[in-house]
């Protein structure tokens, strides 16, 4: 019998112990035969090497395979962060594993080296994870199925997510970013089944590949291959599928599989290199797929699966799958709600085994079920997974393929039908499906003058706060509200000869009405209001909940004279809505005194000044130093940065530390004041404190820079990192694993500006803090007002309670000092004490502190 068990790994920095502790508990012992599948979303070769370092350190003996990936799969769960390592522990069967850091030129010797060193009598099935810059990973799967036709291939090409390193492939012996990894599992009792979903369909006339070498296909029905996607997609979709390829496929039966193989590059010669193996002479058609039904379809098919009766199951999905049905993936793999030890990945194609020939696939999702007690079996498929019948869709399916067939025998009327089929992936380009509306890019054809409806007047129409309705009352809900919306903003617009206006649906609770020439003005603002009134007046009712409807708008309109190009008009009408949220006003117009626009002028400019400081080095720091209340003795100091713009003029940091977070600058700012900060510790016997912000917790590059320093423990122990209470309190689990991690090297966490927001003290007794900041608006309010003075000690109280020590910010005068101690806060920050000093300044304060003492 197989026992599997399904880890997740949070935080790598206490991997060893979680996995002692997950072992302990499910009696996985070094001698059993375990294989055990990684799927991780780390990227860094280093971070990978300890994940194998700890679990040979626990399991000796256990076999691993692994591969990175955008997302991993653990039952209905899917995740784009951490690790999950499933455990499969064998009664009967003998697992062995190989990397191949670089996939050899000869590939029949590969296969053949493959054989020797995994196959036995008794192997049953292969997992292999490849890199997806083996172009010819198809060819190894073919040599192997030469050489063991019957031993079942499972796996597929490792993937990523927006980082731009190289997916990696590994296993017990070592790590590789351009190889192969292999796992063979033998024995005379296993039994497999899998399975796999699709949800794309044929539709047009069945075309002939007349020249492909491979994957590369240079003719089709004897033309050039993007002449065919030109001629029967129209040469308007052709030209955009550099940038869509993945929506216009091409759809092929192979030996009883059916597979999409997407448009991959395209060549000058008019050849098209797709991403799978493709057969001469053999027929292909369009692929067509019906985005809601797909994950319908799927659960239906994939309820035949044994799931109950097999002992251990891996998942091979399509990235390309989960970029297709966003969230509805979800709903597909709600068909493994109640079996979370199966597990597995996303990938950039997956490998399937079928009548002893194995498959690059794409768009699927593939199951691989696994037994050692008894065969399994095919089961009934569940009733109320079944998709029910869209009269209307399955008589248009209906419709395509025999009006096709019969084109094709008389070779004749084949212009029509493909209009028609044209005509369907237009109105996906063009128009949401949802309430038929115009979509977003159909109005950017419209901005570029369109000339059978060329806009003057743009307003776009936000919902507030519509996320709520979906967030609340579910999706389908939403989707009522969004279409009875719809309706009532048509039926406030003015019907004219000549259309000149048109509606659409951009994205969401968000819709744009559009006007032409014809319509002046005034008249357009009088038809906005009509709208926003309607909906004031009168609540949209689903069923029996009740809604009411209020929108930002920002509205823009152009002169006259515009002719080629309006395209202006969606940017402006997009920055008057963006000032009408910040106003949270009903209507904003477009004008070229918008505070929205000077805003962002003078994020531009400060956002050159940030990068002209970071490349000349115009970033410096100071140090506040803090204060034991009882005694005036300097504690420890807070790193402050400034910065010189181009006039030599100070900057303060609240003007433009913002700007450097959204830029992107701002893990270089703290680079900077935590180099020296270890400068100062260096030079000093006092601890040094630096700022960090949520910002931090997400660079990697941050946290591996903080890794290199807390390595000298000498230099941790005197580090303290400073996270603002707002950020700390709504990250707290990204707060609470950077706490520990810190800890193990002997670095401490503060609580800034604790007061300033919610304050959650239940969190904070936990959060492993051992300073607290008490936000300054608080101190230096407390001798005026007797309330903000019981919050305060309030705070102190509570801190004393749990241990942290408190910090006063904002000591400015002899009375606020005075009070501070009274309330027996620890130590004391401020200008009446200090204010911040430079380098030199704070050698000579130390220097006279140490000449008194």
């Amino acid at each position: 019998m197989i026992k599997t068990y399904v880890l997740e790994i949070e935080s790598h920095s206490e991997l060893l112990s979680s996995l002692r502790a997950f072992c302990s508990q499910h009696n996985i012992t070094d001698e059993q035969q375990t294989l055990i599948q990684a799927f991780t979303c780390l990227t860094q070769k280093t971070a990978v090497a300890g994940i194998i370092s700890a679990i040979q350190t626990v399991l000796p003996n256990a076999k691993i395979i692994g591969t990175s990936t955008g997302s991993w799969i653990a039952g209905q769960r899917y995740s784009s962060q951490h690790t999950i390592l499933q455990f499969c522990v064998f009664e009967h069967s003998q697992v062995k594993t190989l990397l191949i850091p670089i996939c050899q030129d000869n590939l029949s010797e590969l296969a053949k080296l493959i054989d020797q060193r995994l196959v036995s009598e008794n192997t049953r099935l292969m997992l292999l994870f490849s890199s997806p810059s083996i172009q010819q990973a198809g060819f190894l799967l073919d040599e192997l199925c030469l050489l063991n036709p019957d031993v079942v291939l499972a796996g597929g090409y490792s993937s990523q997510g927006s980082t731009s390193e190289p997916p990696l492939q590994f296993t017990e012996h070592g790590i590789a970013d351009q190889g192969i990894v292999l796992a063979s599992i033998s024995s005379s009792q296993l039994y497999l089944f899998n399975k796999y979903a699709f949800g794309w369909n044929g539709i047009g006339k069945q075309l002939t590949l007349t020249s492909v070498q491979y994957n590369r296909v240079f003719t089709i029905d004897h033309q050039p291959a993007q002449d065919i996607y030109a001629k029967y997609l129209g040469a308007e979709v052709a030209a955009c599928l550099s940038t869509a390829m993945a929506d216009f496929p091409l759809y092929q039966i192979q030996n009883g599989v059916t597979l999409s193989r997407n448009p991959r590059i395209f060549h000058a010669d008019g050849s098209i290199t797709f991403d799978g193996k493709l057969l001469e002479n053999s027929k292909v058609q369009f692929a067509f797929s019906d985005l809601p039904n797909i994950a319908k379809e799927s659960r239906y098919l994939l309820s035949q699966l044994p799931l109950a009766h097999a002992e251990a199951a891996f998942i091979y999905s399509c990235a390309g799958r989960l970029d297709y049905l966003k969230e509805n993936v979800q709903s597909e793999l709600e068909i493994f709600q109640d079996h979370p030890n199966i597990a597995g990945f996303f990938s950039y194609g997956e490998f399937f085994h079928h009548k002893q020939s194995a498959h690059i696939l794409g768009h699927t999702l593939t199951c691989l079920l696994m037994s050692e007690s008894a065969p399994l079996s095919m089961q009934k498929p569940i009733e109320k997974w079944k998709l029910q019948t869209n009269l209307q869709q399955s008589g248009l399916y209906h419709l395509f393929r025999t009006t096709s067939n019969e084109l094709d025998q008389v070779n004749n009327s084949l212009q029509d039908e493909i209009n028609r089929q044209t005509k369907t992936i237009y109105d996906q380009l063009y128009f949401k499906k949802l309430t038929g509306l115009p979509n977003r890019n159909h109005l950017l054809r419209d901005l570029t003058y369109n000339q059978d409806f060329f806009p003057r007047h743009l307003a776009i129409l936000d919902i507030l706060s519509f996320s709520a309705i979906n967030d609340f009352y579910g999706i389908d809900t939403g989707d009522h509200v969004l279409n009875k919306v719809a309706a009532r903003i048509q039926n406030q617009v003015p019907v004219t000869t000549t259309p000149s206006y048109r509606l659409y649906h951009l994205t969401g609770g968000q819709y744009a009405l559009a006007a032409t020439n014809h319509i002046q003005e005034t008249t357009f603002t009088d038809t906005i209001n009509d709208v926003l009134d309607d909906f004031k007046h009168a609540d949209i009712e689903v069923r029996q909940d009740r809604f009411s409807i209020q929108f930002c708008t920002g509205i823009s309109s152009r002169p006259e004279k515009w002719q080629e190009n309006a395209t202006p008009l969606l940017t402006r009408a997009d920055k008057a809505l963006i000032q009408a949220r910040k106003e949270h006003s009903s209507i904003v117009f477009y004008h070229k005194d918008l505070p929205i626009l000077q805003e962002m002028e003078s994020n531009q400019i400060m956002t050159k000044k940030v990068k002209r400081a970071i490349q000349n080095d115009q970033l410096w720091v100071q140090y506040q130093p803090i204060y034991h209340a009882n005694n005036n003795t300097i504690s420890h100091f807070e790193c402050l940065i400034r910065l010189f713009d181009e006039e030599s003029k100070v900057v303060p940091p609240n003007e433009f530390i913002h700007v450097a977070q959204k830029a992107n600058l701002y893990p270089e700012i703290t680079k900077k004041v935590l180099t020296e900060a270890v400068k100062m510790i260096k030079s000093t016997a006092h601890s040094f404190a630096v700022n960090l912000s949520a910002h931090d917790f997400t660079n990697s590059d941050t946290l591996n820079y903080i890794d290199s320093i807390l390595a000298d423990r000498s230099i941790a122990q005197r580090l303290i990192f400073e996270i603002v209470e707002t950020e700390s309190m709504g990250d707290y689990e990204l707060v609470r694993a950077f706490q520990k991690r810190i800890a193990l090297a002997g670095a401490s966490l503060a609580v800034d500006d604790f007061g300033s927001g919610y304050s959650n003290y239940s969190h904070l007794a936990h959060l492993g803090a051992g300073h607290l900041k008490i936000d300054g608006s608080l101190i230096k309010e407390c001798h005026l007002d007797p309330l903000i003075l019981d919050i305060v000690e309030s705070i102190v109280t509570f801190s004393k309670k749990i241990g942290v020590k408190t910090v006063a910010e904002y000591v400015c005068n002899v009375e606020l000092a005075q009070i501070c101690r009274r309330l027996k806060i620890d130590y004391l920050q401020g200008y009446y004490l200090s204010p911040p000093v430079s380098e030199a300044d704070l050698l000579r304060l130390l220097s006279s502190q140490a000449l008194r003492l």
